[in-house]
């Protein structure tokens, strides 16, 4: 098992999306590469400036990694002294701009392409079944569909088990029932969109 197997795998075993926590994080490392060791470099100045920096989601991404300040402040500064644009539409964002694609989104998009293409290589051996059998992953939709039907029965049975904990939270916002605690149900309603929507880009997944 190489580094990337090695990663996806491991990927199978905490909550979330195991694609979608793999990409947000080599989206945040990218963000973070460059703010520690790139910002001044010429190129990658004038490939935000063509750009108008990055998407909404990902600018806020930014402003996450360590120690942001000063990276942050100078990326800024020579953007706002350039002409307003925003990057354009890029995989699953909604807006449309005038720019370049976002660098971050490219980022994410390629690492997406290849941990689904890792999970879809290995959907038929039984070690990879069984993580996502036991773990507390859980695909989110549009990543199940594109990782392929071997992958979609397990998830299928994964969120019949998440529709019940929803059920089970509703049930205790009866006033009969509001004095009974709340278990693992009570985040349930976050872990349904998560499947719906994927990880927020705020989440870095690491």
């Amino acid at each position: 098992m190489n580094n990337l197997e090695g990663a996806v795998f491991d990927a199978l075993e905490p909550a979330g999306c195991p694609v979608c926590r793999l990409t947000r994080s080599a989206a945040y490392h990218y963000l973070d590469s460059l703010i520690y060791e790139a910002v001044n470099d010429p190129g990658v100045r004038a490939a935000l400036e063509r750009s108008g920096g990055f998407c909404p989601p990902h600018f806020w991404l930014l402003t996450r990694v360590e120690n942001p300040a000063g990276g942050v402040t100078m990326l800024t500064q020579a953007l706002l002294e350039e002409p307003p644009r925003l990057p354009r539409q890029y995989a699953a964002h909604t807006w449309i701009g005038s720019g370049a694609p976002c660098p971050a989104c490219e980022v994410q998009a390629q690492a997406e392409d290849r941990y689904e293409s890792v999970i879809r290589k290995h959907a038929a051996r039984p070690e990879w079944r069984g993580a996502y059998s036991t773990g507390a992953s859980l695909l989110c939709r549009p990543h199940a569909l594109r990782c392929g039907q071997d992958w979609q029965d397990e998830t299928a049975r994964k969120e019949a088990a998440l529709r019940a904990e929803l059920a089970e939270f509703t049930r205790k916002q009866d006033y009969r029932f509001a004095h009974e605690p709340l278990g693992s149900e009570g985040n349930a309603w976050r872990r349904a969109v998560a499947v719906l929507a994927g990880l927020g880009p705020e989440q870095k997944g690491s």
